[in-house]
């Protein structure tokens, strides 16, 4: 049995590419709570952007949730050759087919940064192995971003939550 698949957009008359993958969550229906996504995630975030004269910036850190809607975690991150190391609390939400959202305050950012996610593995229990998530509230227009670029990422469990 297949347990997840790529795809491609083959006939975009806009010259766009358009591709993905998909990844099984569980072989039997599983409802998601705020209690499924719990324990410590390594994560690795990308920043694109599509004006090439905008930098583009990478993050490698951890989440830690909780299972009751906190969230913490800690980053070193890569942006315009300079590494810096960010800290990182909020809250989040699980609705019950996996989809998820978070609120995260990043030291160094004003505004609380919005994320959209989703869970893309289970384990025992149907409690989360991984998630992906894609930031929705890029921030406002500066000398060192814009507001056309993409903040997205994935996470992995560190170990059995």
């Amino acid at each position: 049995m297949p347990h997840g698949f790529v795809f491609l957009q083959t006939d975009d008359p806009d010259n766009d590419v358009h591709s993905g993958t998909a990844v099984l969550l569980s072989t039997t229906p599983t409802t998601y709570s705020v209690a499924k996504l719990r324990g410590n995630f390594a994560a690795q975030v990308n920043l694109w952007n599509a004006d090439p004269a905008i930098d583009e910036q990478g993050d490698v850190g951890i989440f830690s949730f909780d299972g009751k809607g906190n969230v913490k975690g800690s980053a070193t991150q890569m942006d315009q050759g300079a590494l810096s190391k960010l800290t990182m609390a909020g809250t989040y939400a699980v609705n019950p087919d996996g989809t998820c959202s978070m609120s995260l305050v990043i030291s160094g950012v004003g505004t609380p940064s919005l994320f959209a996610c989703a869970v893309n593995s289970v384990g025992a229990g149907g409690v989360a192995r991984g998630m992906q998530f894609l930031l929705t509230n890029p921030g406002p227009r500066g000398s060192d971003n814009t507001t056309n670029y993409i903040l997205s990422g994935s996470a992995v469990t560190q170990g059995t939550p």
